[in-house]
């Protein structure tokens, strides 16, 4: 989301934003420092793992626009409830200068808190969905299994942007880019011909061909960078969207999710719902949390476990064979990033990508 709409509105104005996710009281600070004078648009990432942690840096940065992108069993060690979460969200809206926009996905079953939270603020509130009281409405989603071509609905007109993404979450971000763009006052047209052709990040979607030793290829997913159960499950039915080559299989490569308080070993079993519903052809599991996901997949979808994903690592390898599609997620914490290292490096002794 953050280089989304860095990228949209570098399109008609100098940008400053975060190269990483530096959204913590270190983070914030520091992309502040680093703000040229001559910029006409800021991007910062806000988060939070615990209440209060938003308050003071919404004060700090001052938003024109405040944008809540979902929200979800995320951070639940430290909260009482996903309630809980969307109030300590919801703190965002506290930092925004008068008349600036709280801007809420209406589909997300706590956009109601959110609003409550806004409007006793006095913060306008613009909303992107699909309902017809959305300011930015998605109206079609199309996906050739590689890029996906979103229709967005903005003042009764048509905007059309390509992402090299796939899944549900792309037209949501897209659709909340070019209402913060209309915010700050840009030309919501020229942005979205810049957002066009906007690609999923190392971590967060990226997807490469890679060579096997051999011979032929596989294609690898990189979502290593973070993982909560809503993104995971995004992730699974995003891989099912996926082609395979000729005889090639879809298969998924899951670390533990972190910070999911009590119910933890619950919301990774959960998991194989999702799987079982993608159709996901094998699992293989790194972590003590999921091997709960491990244990309640069915024999036939479990390809392998290991107690980490530097264990976990051979076997895969082992595994993979032309045509594979292969999504690897985690929390960052986890380290599943080490598994797509260990891919990358095996395709780089074979000449690397095709």
């Amino acid at each position: 989301m953050t280089q989304g709409l860095a990228r949209a509105l570098g399109g008609i104005g100098a940008t400053h934003a975060p190269t990483k996710s530096l959204n913590n009281h270190i983070g914030v600070p520091l992309t502040l420092t680093r703000l040229p004078e001559q910029t006409r648009f800021a991007v910062f990432e806000i988060g939070m793992n615990h209440a209060d942690e938003i308050r003071p840096l919404t004060r700090l940065v001052a938003p024109e626009a405040a944008i809540v992108t979902t929200i979800g069993p995320v951070h639940l060690e430290n909260f009482d409830s996903v309630e809980g979460i969307a109030d300590a969200k919801a703190e965002i809206f506290e930092g925004l200068v008068p008349g600036g926009p709280a801007i809420i996905n209406a589909d997300n079953p706590y956009a109601l808190r959110l609003t409550k939270a806004a409007a006793q603020l006095g913060a306008p509130v613009w909303y992107f969905g699909e309902g017809e009281a959305c300011a930015a409405r998605l109206r079609a989603m199309e996906t050739d299994g590689r890029r996906t071509r979103i229709a967005i609905e903005i003042e009764g007109r048509l905007r059309h942007v390509t992402v090299e993404g796939i899944g549900a979450h792309w037209g949501y971000a897209a659709a909340a880019i070019l209402l913060g763009a209309k915010a700050l006052g840009a030309d919501v047209d020229l942005c979205a011909a810049a957002l066009d052709g906007f690609g999923a990040l190392d971590g967060r979607g990226a997807a490469r061909e890679l060579r096997l030793p051999g011979g032929g290829s596989f294609m690898l997913v990189d979502e290593s960078y973070n993982a909560n159960p809503m993104s995971m499950a995004a992730a699974i039915k995003a891989l099912a969207a996926r082609p395979t080559g000729l005889g090639g299989r879809r298969i998924a490569v899951i670390g533990d999710m972190l910070e999911l308080g009590p119910d933890e070993n619950a919301l990774h079993a959960a998991l194989a719902q999702d799987v079982a519903a993608a159709r996901i052809d094998l699992v293989f599991c790194a972590g003590a949390r999921s091997r709960h996901l491990w244990e309640a997949l069915a024999p036939s979808q479990r390809g392998a476990f290991a107690p980490s994903a530097n264990a976990l690592a051979p076997a895969l390898i082992e595994a993979i064979r032309p045509g594979d599609v292969v999504m690897a997620k985690s929390s960052n914490g986890s380290r599943i990033s080490f598994v797509v290292e260990e891919l990358t490096r095996l395709a780089q002794s074979q000449g690397g990508q095709e």
